[in-house]
């Protein structure tokens, strides 16, 4: 009996025992995944800051002072070594784990690793500084360039250095050239020296970003002959079709001439022509894909090629013939509309997916809005989702009210969506605003009513501009918005005072620039707000002197606050 008594109580301790310690390892590890995603958040938030303490310094025209040595020091101090080593901590500790923690610790170190390895901060300055100082920006791409070498990564490493390549070669095209070549992985590489030649509208590099596409295989990609990689194949060879179309585009944009720009997309059709039958639901999407880009240049090419694509991919087929009729809607607009047509019938009667076919069917009517509203009114039903058909709609239905082919009351029903009742008022304000100012300044009202109603600040900072293009009637209801949201409002505000200044009473002009200045003081982003009241205090010389000397003594605040130097 006393045996099995201290039996049962030994087994208790031992359970007691286990207990705690599951407990404490389970503390341990929400300890550790706490700490992890506090450090990837700092590692982030400063790489942020750093890029926004550049854009203040540069907007506020001290490229070279405090401000820009102070980002440049944040920049380069995301990697601390406590990072580092919580990095090996992390790694260190899911060799005793199991399961789902052991898969959540890896994920965070990986989160961090990618954090405290961001280039892109420095790269991003470099970019800020590159045309006030070359030298700065060089110094600033080299050690961009260093930092990105030690990725572990493999394809985060060589997507940062297609970035600095980009970035490089606005400097210096050969370096550019050099940092691509060193990138390993064609299709990447191929981006790196497209990026290059565009940059330095290099005919040659742009052809050799071309036929580094041309030379990507597949048959690379690990693990690719397991099952079900079939996708992964087929998404590769798209990728590389639409890679060596964008090269022999930017190669045309760039200065080639037309015969050779067609040449090379042919070489693109070539490898769509050989995709093997298990990348054959591709095919039809990769030459969508060449024809919406010939059609940037040729649209006539690019409809010999729209024959290539099966009928059993009508979505593909509308996508590539929707391309076609946007290019040539201006000089040839029967031929536009003909195949706008075609488009919204094939669509009703081919594609499947009912969203799918009424987002392609709002895409077309969209494109005839511009040109024939009446006739875009004709596919109404054919779009069953509100927002699909307000969208759809909206331009048309704007021509229409401007033309006044339909009557206020029934753009409800037409535009159910308040947000884009708004965008067709807008639109019909647009084009009344020369030859009917008052029907303008009507819709401009009512426009912004519906904005307010769908909470739009975009939306009020476009009808703001609008009444001040039509007279600056309304205005007073226009302030009385304004607080829906300080930078928008600000923006339209500013917006109202460019146009007054030029057309309008000075006194109203100096009102809405001080009404901008203002609101910029309610914005609460710091950085934001001191980047706004810059930008007033340059600009409010020629509108209202008396507001830019506020708006300087704002920005001077706010950039003091910053460690911004006075002037």
């Amino acid at each position: 009996m006393k045996a099995r008594l201290a039996s049962c109580l030994l087994m208790a301790l031992l359970l007691a025992s286990s207990q705690i310690q599951a407990t404490g390892n389970k503390s341990t590890f929400e300890r550790d995944m706490k700490r992890a995603g506090e450090m990837s958040a700092m590692a982030q938030g400063e790489a942020a800051r750093a890029f926004q303490l550049a854009r203040l310094a540069v907007e506020a025209g001290d490229g070279s002072g405090a401000l820009i040595k102070k980002a440049i020091s944040t920049a380069c101090g995301i990697d601390t070594p406590e990072r580092i080593a919580y990095i090996k901590y992390l790694r260190d500790n899911s060799r005793a784990l199991s399961g789902p923690e052991k898969e959540k610790t890896i994920e965070a170190a990986n989160r961090l690793e990618r954090a405290v390895s961001a280039v892109w901060p420095l790269r991003a300055i470099a970019g800020l500084l590159v045309k006030e100082d070359k030298n700065a920006a060089g110094n600033l791409l080299d050690k961009a360039l260093e930092k990105a070498k030690s990725i572990p990564d493999a394809r985060q490493r060589e997507l940062e250095l297609r970035a600095i390549a980009a970035e490089y070669a606005r400097l210096d095209s050969r370096k550019a050239v050099r940092i691509a070549d060193s990138i390993s992985a064609p299709l990447i590489k191929s981006w790196a020296l497209r990026s290059a030649g565009e940059a330095a509208s290099s005919l040659p590099l742009l052809e050799r970003a071309l036929m580094e596409a041309e030379s990507a295989d597949p048959s690379g990609i690990e693990g690719l002959s397991a099952p079900g990689t079939r996708h992964v194949r087929a998404e590769f060879m798209y990728r590389k079709t639409a890679d060596m179309a964008d090269a022999a585009l930017a190669y045309y944009r760039a200065g080639g001439d037309l015969e050779s720009f067609r040449n090379l997309l042919a070489r693109a059709v070539t490898v769509a022509d050989g995709f093997d039958e298990a990348m054959y639901f591709t095919q039809a999407y990769a030459y969508s894909y060449i024809v919406r880009t010939a059609a940037e240049a040729d649209p006539e090419i690019a409809k010999q090629i729209l024959a290539d694509i099966d009928s059993a991919f009508p979505d593909a087929e509308a996508e590539a013939k929707l391309a076609i009729a946007a290019k040539i809607l201006k000089d040839d607009p029967s031929g536009a509309v003909q195949l706008i047509s075609q488009v919204v019938n094939t669509a009703a009667a081919d594609v499947k997916d009912p969203f799918d076919r009424a987002e392609i069917t709002g895409q077309a009517i969209m494109l005839l809005g511009e040109k024939s509203p009446e006739d875009a009114l004709k596919y109404g039903p054919c779009i069953s989702y509100e927002e699909l058909r307000s969208e759809a709609f909206a331009g048309a239905a704007g021509s229409l009210l401007a033309k006044g082919g339909m009557k206020p009351g029934e753009t409800g029903k037409l535009v159910p969506e308040a947000f884009c009742q708004a965008e067709a008022w807008l639109r019909a304000a647009e084009i009344d605003s020369k030859k009917n100012p008052k029907a303008a300044e009507g819709f401009c009202s009512k426009a912004l009513d519906l904005s307010r109603a769908a909470g739009s600040p975009y939306l009020i900072r476009r009808a703001g501009a609008e009444m001040a293009a039509s007279g600056g009637a309304g205005l007073e209801d226009f302030f009385k918005t304004g607080r829906m949201d300080a930078f928008y409002s600000s923006e339209a505000a500013l917006d109202l005072a460019r146009r007054l200044s030029q057309k309008g009473p000075r006194t109203e002009a100096a009102r809405a620039f001080g009404f901008s200045v203002r609101m910029a003081g309610g914005i609460k982003n710091l950085w934001l707000r001191s980047s706004q009241m810059i930008k007033l205090a340059k600009e409010g010389a020629d509108i209202d002197k008396i507001g830019e000397t506020k708006a300087y003594g704002a920005a001077l605040q706010s950039a003091r606050r910053l460690g911004l130097p006075p002037k």
